[in-house]
């Protein structure tokens, strides 16, 4: 009813050459009379000219008002964005598509989750119990048809996982690279975060200093903001030692890492320390 109302429409303004324009139409769209050639409208091309929804369609019949004309919105996120890598995390994907004026045709995500055609205008969806070790990117793909012209799209998001570093004090001389050695040690804290930047506040009793980092050139400063110097392991002249480690993480994957541990004991109460 719809369309024939539309059809109707344009006919009646075409035959009675109405001079106001733009002319609206039941769909609430606008047709500028002006751009109609002057000639006998085919009744086929007419109807040829509205899509399903109503929408005018053919460019190089019917002028749309741009202002009238809104174009699909879509989009996909993850909640939450980011977990440890090598850990079991659980997250959801949620994504929304909205076709206003256009026509989605094809809409799919990947990862093995498939057609999602049917949530079209169904508002925010949410897909539950997912879960990963790593890194991992959902891709929504959709083809549209916008005033009789087809198009393509894609978005994309992707659940971040990091190598888990830690920082503290411990007996500890020495690490073999052991997730389940440097996580028992008591006074040793775990970070999960996208650099390489951690200030912890030190109180160490007879203990060694450590970091263990992704950053394989770092600078570390003491509370004063005095930069430490970082020797190669086994160099006793410097105040920080460096080795090289393979780092099992949790799943029993590896990765490298680097363990910094003080050249000697400490005992002192709240000093901030920070490795960059």
């Amino acid at each position: 009813m719809k369309n024939l109302l539309t059809i109707l429409a344009l006919f009646f303004c075409l035959f009675t050459q109405a001079q106001g324009n733009p002319t609206p139409l039941p769909n609430g769209l606008r047709v500028d009379l002006t751009k109609l050639p002057r000639r006998p409208i085919d009744s086929v091309d007419l109807i040829a000219g509205i899509d399903r929804k109503g929408v005018l369609v053919g460019i190089s019949k019917y002028e749309v008002n741009p202002a009238e004309y809104t174009n699909y919105t879509f989009s996909i996120n993850r909640t939450p964005s980011s977990g440890e890598r090598g850990v079991v995390n659980s997250y959801s994907i949620n994504y929304n598509l909205v076709s206003n004026n256009d026509s989605i045709t094809t809409a799919t995500i990947s990862q093995g989750v498939g057609n999602v055609l049917a949530n079209v205008d169904q508002g925010t969806q949410s897909i539950t119990g997912l879960t990963t070790t790593t890194n991992i990117t959902y891709t929504l793909s959709i083809n549209y048809e916008r005033l009789g012209v087809s198009g393509s799209n894609s978005t994309s998001t992707t659940f971040n996982t990091y190598v888990p570093q830690w920082a503290g004090t411990t007996t500890l001389s020495d690490f073999d690279g052991t997730y389940a050695t440097i996580e028992a040690q008591p006074n040793v804290l775990k970070y999960i975060q996208n650099n390489d930047n951690i200030t912890r506040t030190m109180s160490p009793a007879n203990e060694y200093i450590v970091f263990v980092s992704t950053n394989g050139n770092a600078t570390i400063k003491d509370g004063n903001g005095f930069a430490q110097s970082v020797g190669s392991w086994g160099d006793a002249t410097k105040e920080f030692q460096r080795k090289t480690i393979t780092l099992s993480l949790a799943d029993g994957s590896t990765t490298t890492a680097y363990f910094y541990r003080t050249t000697s004991l400490k005992t002192f109460t709240n000093l901030d320390y920070s490795i960059e």
